[in-house]
């Protein structure tokens, strides 16, 4: 709770109660009270008064790529999918230059993520044809040089994973801190269907040097770069 008194800040936002009249009136009210601790990753959320037009979601680019010029280029763009936007500008024959953490809001992928990266190769089986690159193990691994790219969009998970890019000494990192908000929560219903986010644990960074082995707190860090560069929120094709 960052040392606040829960009690207090109840007492505070209770009288407003009974002029809530709609969810949405609730979630405001419960985020503002919440919003006092000071912690991200923490809210409340549920189903709307009146029912919406479901928006268009999905997982996937929205377009597909092939080879060319040791880059890749885009050849279809879905229309009306995700990368069918005006503000992205993207066309068929753009290239894809970079997919970097820098905007990426958060998730659970970093262990995944730097244990690709981290990997070092080791060995090649090579047959009689094909490249030598194709023998080379492990597979899966990112040879070379690695620089990692962040701004203050980087949030969460997506500051997660420089911060253990730099602790595992993987590259340089390039760009702008950080947003400054890690930590895990949890989630508990109401009864009209909706949830609320409250703190549940905090990341703090490897270190054996400190006590318990723990290092930085990585709540309201942000975590900086080795080389300051220009933050951008453009599109990172071209």
């Amino acid at each position: 709770m960052n040392g606040y008194d829960w009690a207090a800040i109840k007492a505070k936002y209770e009288p407003l109660l009974p002029y809530v009249g709609t969810n949405e009136d609730l979630y405001d009210l419960g985020n503002a009270m919440i919003g006092e601790m000071s912690s991200s990753h923490t809210g409340v959320s549920g189903p709307p008064t009146r029912t919406m037009p479901q928006l268009y979601t999905t997982r996937f680019l929205g377009f597909d790529l092939e080879p060319a010029e040791g880059k890749y280029r885009i050849n279809h763009i879905y229309r009306d999918g995700p990368a069918d936007k005006e503000w992205l500008d993207l066309k068929v024959g753009d290239y894809v230059l970079a997919i970097d953490v820098r905007n990426n809001t958060g998730g659970n992928i970093d262990e995944q993520l730097l244990d690709i990266i981290e990997r070092r190769p080791y060995m090649f089986t090579n047959s009689r044809s094909g490249a030598r690159t194709w023998g080379r193990r492990p597979r899966q691994a990112i040879a070379g040089p690695k620089v990692m790219m962040i701004n203050q969009r980087s949030f969460s998970d997506g500051e997660a994973t420089p911060m253990g890019f730099r602790t595992l000494g993987l590259g340089r990192i390039v760009g702008t801190p950080t947003a400054g908000g890690v930590i895990w929560t949890g989630s508990y219903s109401l009864i009209n269907g909706g949830s609320v986010r409250t703190p549940s644990q905090l990341a703090v960074t490897y270190d054996p040097t400190k006590p318990n082995n723990y290092g930085i707190n990585l709540e309201n860090y942000g975590v900086p770069p080795d080389v300051w560069g220009q933050s951008t929120t453009t599109s990172p094709f071209s």
